[in-house]
């Protein structure tokens, strides 16, 4: 009878070296050539499985490979599992008494390594499984403690040791550990501080971004390319409202290339008129999606006269969608995204996605999709990127700690063994801005029905006792509505304070508007000033802006000219014979996601140019600024010139003492 034999492979990351070329390393695809080898020497053992963990530590069982060995062992699936050596298996001494001494005698599970001979049938060979076992305990206890201190060395020196930079920020090309600045995320942020300082609240902030489309971190982050996790489920449900991402891959398992393929792509629910929102975010050059003017419910013969080509940024409401391959190669890959969105949900419907090809060779399309929530913009997220250091320059690292090398659950670090070091990045707000958002935010305002602030929240103070008054309205004849300030000691019936009679907010405009004025006029030349604003500083406001996204064009227009003319050579390699087709597509399918990943970002830049340009041609002329600055009071203009007021007691002749405290 035939044993079953199970090879597991893996390497970690401090072992990695990958050839650019390939998606596997040549350290996995060495390993598995020799255990395949030993398995030829002997008649009776036939494999049933190839487990592969590559990037993974030896530490611990988070390994995906590993843990579908386990299930299948106790499965008894399994009679064999061959190793290179038993460090491959694990490092950690726990495990290997875990499995190797209990849990693989209890399931008659014989294990194998090669090179240090291991082979748990051998009752002499426990001794020296446990040796080697304890040896490699202690290659992980001083690897960690290495890194560890290599990592706070680092971190003195200003050096960026995170997997992914910040929201805002990118590691540098030419050095993994330097930071430099994102220009398109940085606009966003520079955006968010204005309209923050302009008296908006966090949440009616995410709002507005929303309103606009601008991608949240998350979102961002991942279509710049990078690999941040974001969670995923591919349990297919559709139950709730909002938006939703839908990631397709279909694949050809067929040698040869095939054309004119046609999917659908039915979103069934308990109601057959309820339908939901789709938009196409991304799709390859060799598949169009269309949708039909009526439901198709799979015709054999679909009408295409009935199709509607779904265009791009285009959102349309249906329940089908259908994609038409022009043409996939032998073996090939095409990957699409569609956003998702369920604006109504009437007793618990819940959309299923369901499929069919149709298509003579359809048994050899591999359909998979998973589907996730749309990351979006929140008001604590605002709160969050509002409060981040890393914005002014200043890098703290070492928040946060693992328990142990084996234990990779994550731990609130002492504050006093947080590494902060400052100007080891460039500042994305400047200190005058920085230190106006954290001022704001220690105010801790309520915002209005609108999303907005007062114009004087958190500046009114009484001149009697010093506490802050606050706003408080009242209807006049139930009709017209009167906003004023009183003090605070209202509420405790008047018993420390007796300056008990308000002031209209209009009134105190109107004063700190004609104090301003006199202020103002008497120190600075009007005409100078605005003729100044109108050269220069209007001039410039957007300036730095363009001229960074412009380099940053220019950068990435670059990349893609390289990709482009390495890849035509690529082409003359395989025209000669020096690579064959296999390692060809493999390249070519590297080739086009670098390339698509770069156009992205260049589609980005340009977007940003262009609302930039537009908001710089209609700023405000030299009329409108004279308005703005002169005859109204908001609370940009408060936030910005005024540091407190402080309001007195009226006296018998009606008349009261205020106090303006300008920041200048």
């Amino acid at each position: 009878m035939k044993q079953r034999v199970a090879l597991y492979l893996r390497l970690s990351k401090e072992d990695l070296e990958k050839n650019i070329s390939l998606s596997v390393s040549e350290s996995i695809k060495n390993q598995e050539l020799m255990l395949k080898e030993e398995v030829q020497k002997h008649p009776s053992w036939n494999i049933v499985g190839i487990y592969a963990d590559e990037d993974y530590s030896g530490a611990g069982t988070y390994r995906p490979a590993f843990e579908r060995l386990i299930q299948d062992c106790e499965n008894k699936k399994i009679d064999i599992v061959l190793c290179k050596s038993q460090s491959r298996f694990s490092r950690d001494m726990e495990i290997i008494e875990k499995y190797l001494h209990n849990k693989f005698l209890e399931w008659n599970i014989r294990f194998i390594s090669l090179v240090d001979n291991a082979d748990t049938t051998i009752l002499g060979n426990k001794k020296s499984r446990q040796i080697n076992a304890l040896v490699n305990e202690w290659f992980l206890e001083d690897l960690s403690n290495n890194i560890k201190s290599t990592f706070r060395t680092k971190w003195r020196n200003g050096e960026c040791t995170s997997a992914f930079a910040k929201y805002g920020l990118r590691k540098d090309p030419k050095n993994k550990n330097h930071l430099l600045i994102d220009p398109i995320a940085s606009q966003v942020l520079q955006e968010i501080a204005n309209l923050f300082l302009k008296g908006y609240g966090p949440g009616t902030i995410a709002k507005i971004l929303e309103q606009k489309n601008i991608l949240s971190p998350y979102e961002y982050k991942r279509q710049q390319g990078c690999k941040l996790k974001i969670p995923a489920s591919n349990q297919t449900l559709l139950n709730k409202k909002g938006k939703y991402i839908m990631e397709i891959r279909i694949q050809n398992s067929y040698p040869k290339k095939l054309e004119n393929t046609t999917l659908f792509l039915t979103f069934k629910t308990d109601d057959s008129n309820a339908k939901i929102l789709v938009e196409s975010i991304f799709q390859p050059e060799n598949l169009k999606i269309y949708y039909p003017r009526q439901s198709s419910l799979y015709q054999t013969n679909p009408i295409k006269s009935s199709w509607v080509p779904l265009k791009e940024e285009e959102q349309i409401s249906t329940n089908e969608i259908i994609l038409q391959i022009d043409s996939m190669n032998g073996f090939s890959e095409s990957y699409l995204e569609l956003q998702l969105e369920i604006s109504n949900i009437h007793q618990k419907q819940t959309y299923y996605p369901h499929y069919q090809v149709m298509n003579q060779k359809k048994d050899f399309i591999l359909f998979s999709y998973e589907i996730r929530k749309k990351c979006q913009w929140s008001g604590r997220m605002i709160s969050y990127l509002l409060k981040e250091e890393a914005y002014h320059g200043k890098l703290i690292q070492g928040k946060s700690k693992r328990i142990s090398y084996k234990n990779h659950k994550c731990i609130q670090n002492e504050k006093e063994n947080w590494i902060c070091r400052e100007n080891v990045i460039e500042k994305i707000f400047d200190d005058t801005t920085w230190n106006a958002i954290q001022k704001k935010i220690k105010q801790k305002n309520r915002s209005d029905k609108n999303g907005k602030n007062y114009p004087f929240a958190g500046k009114v103070y009484c001149d009697i006792c010093g506490n802050r008054m606050y706003k408080n309205s009242s209807s006049i004849k139930k009709k017209e509505k009167r906003e004023y300030l009183i003090c605070k000691d209202r509420k405790t019936h008047w018993k420390n304070c007796d300056n008990h009679i308000s002031i209209p907010i209009e009134k105190l405009k109107d004063i700190v508007l004609t104090s301003f004025q006199r202020l103002f006029q008497s120190l600075y030349d009007e005409n100078f000033l605005k003729m100044y604003y109108q050269k220069n500083l209007l001039k410039q406001e957007y300036q730095s802006q363009l001229e960074t996204l412009k380099k940053e064009k220019k950068k990435i227009f670059s990349i893609i000219q390289k990709k482009d003319s390495s890849f035509y050579e690529l082409y003359k390699d395989k025209e000669e014979g020096l690579i064959d087709n296999q390692d060809f597509t493999l390249l070519r399918k590297s080739y086009k996601e670098e390339k698509e990943k770069y156009q992205r970002q260049l589609n980005q830049i340009e977007e940003e140019i262009a609302r930039i340009k537009k908001k710089k041609e209609s700023k405000e002329t030299i009329f409108s600024l004279e308005k703005k600055i002169f005859s109204k009071i908001d609370f940009s203009f408060v936030n910005i010139f005024i540091e407190q007021i402080r309001i007195g007691k009226v006296d018998q002749n009606l008349n009261r003492t205020i106090i303006i405290f300008w920041n200048f």
